[in-house]
């Protein structure tokens, strides 16, 4: 939603037709009429005349097959052909918050390893000045 649950009351609040302004309200914030009317009845700006909505499960993470290849040592070498199947693992696939924190902090590493191999470059070259002029190079 775009505004808060406060400034959706004081919107209704203020509102001259308030039957209106509880749609206006669901169009501005991409809500739904129902989800409105919950808000406002939770902030006592209404009755309740709808169920409260149901709050929805999180979802479990969906599973990959993956081929676990130490079961394939325990088969004879006769059981195995090109189409044999194995042994099945499910391994969960991470949450799409999870991912992007991880995706998060590689970046801010490549931003670390970069700027640390620009300092090692200026440090090597200072090096180098520093060196050729004690041999008497410059």
């Amino acid at each position: 939603m775009e505004m808060s649950e406060a400034d959706i009351c004081m919107e209704y609040r203020l509102s001259k037709d308030k039957r209106k302004e509880v749609s206006i309200l669901a169009d501005l914030n991409g809500a739904t009429v129902t989800e409105i009317r919950e808000i406002l009845h939770r902030h006592g700006e209404i009755a309740s005349d709808v169920k409260p909505m149901p709050k929805k499960p999180k979802p479990m993470p969906k599973k990959v097959p993956l081929v676990c290849s130490a079961v394939v040592s325990d088969l004879p070498e006769k059981d195995l052909t090109l189409g044999t199947i194995v042994a099945v693992e499910e391994k969960p696939v991470l949450p799409d918050e999870v991912a992007s924190l991880i995706v998060r902090e590689l970046e801010d590493l490549e931003a670390l390893i970069a700027r640390n191999q620009r300092e090692i470059k200026e440090a090597e070259q200072r090096y180098t000045v520093l060196a050729d002029y004690l041999k008497g190079k410059r």
